[in-house]
């Protein structure tokens, strides 16, 4: 007849006999307690930062000893070389530095002084030739060439730029005037205009502006030549000037 197996599980019990055993094995032994666990890895921790920070400082010390080297030969030559340059220089003694206003130079004041001259050379006051409404004004400084006045006389030169006076009486117009002939450019090649009118619609019919501007046009220094308009720029009411190049005033 088989014999039946056992299928029951083992105990897990020790017997009183292994259980002495036991306790007179362990007996002998202390347990550990928690505050010394984590006393022995606060420990631990604290060492691993001073070592750290060992490491640091030795890092630190080596970069200040670095500073603290000899410059090499190259660089002291170059110290050398920037000393050398800058001996004869006087280092300023103020931080601010204040500047003087330029004082206005010599061509200024001349040209100043030339303006001056020319309001008073274009005096109302002298005696002005008289002129009739259609008459023809012409004038010309000695060496303009005749070929450069006849061509001004057929108005062949282009018009860069022009002054009505139409309106204004003597005072305005001769202020007028002599700020436009200061102010006007000339180029190659060009000239103004100056509208006068012919005085038809003056009290005694007299053409006190064209007159007058006859008159001060031929005493003024930047007038090189004028003639009066062909009749598409005006006939006897206008004029075409030709100046003098524009100075460059400082």
């Amino acid at each position: 007849m088989p014999k039946k197996q056992n299928n029951k599980a083992p105990s897990s019990k020790l017997s009183d006999n292994d259980a002495t055993l036991f306790r007179n094995a362990v007996r002998d032994i202390t347990p550990l307690s928690q505050d010394k666990i984590t006393t022995k890895k606060n420990q631990t921790d604290s060492q691993t930062k001073k070592v750290a920070q060992k490491k640091v400082h030795a890092i630190t010390a080596e970069q200040k000893k670095s500073l603290k080297s000899p410059p090499s030969k190259a660089a002291m030559d170059d110290i050398h070389l920037f000393q050398d340059a800058v001996k004869d220089i006087t280092p300023l003694q103020y931080d601010k530095i204040t500047h003087a206003p330029t004082p206005k130079s010599k061509l200024s004041r001349s040209y100043n002084k030339e303006q001056n001259l020319v309001a008073d050379t274009l005096s109302d006051e002298a005696e002005v030739e008289k002129i009739q409404p259609n008459d023809i004004l012409s004038y010309c400084q000695r060496g303009i060439q005749k070929r450069v006045f006849k061509k001004l006389r057929r108005g062949q030169y282009i018009t860069i730029d022009e002054l009505d006076l139409h309106g204004a009486n003597l005072k305005q117009a001769k202020r007028l005037l002599l700020h436009f002939l200061e102010d006007a450019l000339q180029v190659e090649g060009s000239c103004v205009r100056i509208i006068h009118g012919k005085g038809h619609r003056s009290a005694n019919k007299e053409p006190v502006l064209k007159r007058q501007t006859n008159h001060w046009l031929q005493h003024h220094p930047r007038v090189l030549a004028f003639h009066s308009a062909q009749p598409k720029d005006g006939g006897a009411g206008a004029i075409y000037v030709l100046l003098r190049r524009t100075k460059t005033h400082a």
